[in-house]
């Protein structure tokens, strides 16, 4: 609507943030963002920073501990698990909505996504997947496990990470 000149107003949203790695971060308000309104010299108003930080914390999965939660269809949930380096590591994502097409990507030191990570999924349209790190840098790998599709739109899952010892995990002729 409109706003008079020298004018202000005061607004809330609820809105979801995309997803990021621990820290503290500002939200920027862009009114405007498109140069619709004339505003002659006062064009560069359009561009303001929270005044305060906004902390950001990531839930923490614990190396060996099922971590119970519910994914909620279309929906991405981050997790951070710290490690120590040289270790092979293995993110389980399990949950009995067998019809359900769940994905996971791994990334060290920040948040991956579908096309940057250093681990995914390897059953595309699955319920039940795992993400394995042949061996790992010392410190903190972030988690994204997102559930693509699902005939109810939340279920239940449990997430798991834990190192692995020398061993076979899987045999392809």
């Amino acid at each position: 609507g409109s706003l008079a000149p020298d004018g202000t107003y005061t607004s809330t949203l609820d809105a979801v943030l995309p997803p990021v790695k621990e820290g503290q971060y500002r939200l920027v308000v862009r009114p405007d963002i498109f140069n619709e309104v004339y505003e002659g010299p006062n064009e560069a108003n359009n561009f303001s920073a929270s005044p305060d930080v906004l902390n950001i914390t990531v839930p923490e999965l614990r190396l060996g501990v099922v971590l119970d939660t519910t994914l909620e269809t279309g929906v991405s949930q981050v997790y951070r698990v710290r490690v120590e380096g040289n270790e092979t590591l293995r993110l389980s994502l399990t949950t009995p909505e067998r019809d359900a097409a769940n994905e996971i990507f791994v990334r060290y030191g920040d948040v991956p996504s579908a096309f940057e990570f250093a681990a995914t999924f390897q059953n595309p349209l699955q319920a039940n997947q795992t993400a394995l790190i042949p061996t790992t840098q010392a410190g903190d790998y972030y988690v994204l496990v997102r559930a693509q599709s699902s005939p109810t739109q939340s279920f239940a899952a449990t997430l798991k990470a834990e190192t692995l010892p020398f061993q076979i995990t899987d045999v392809t002729p």
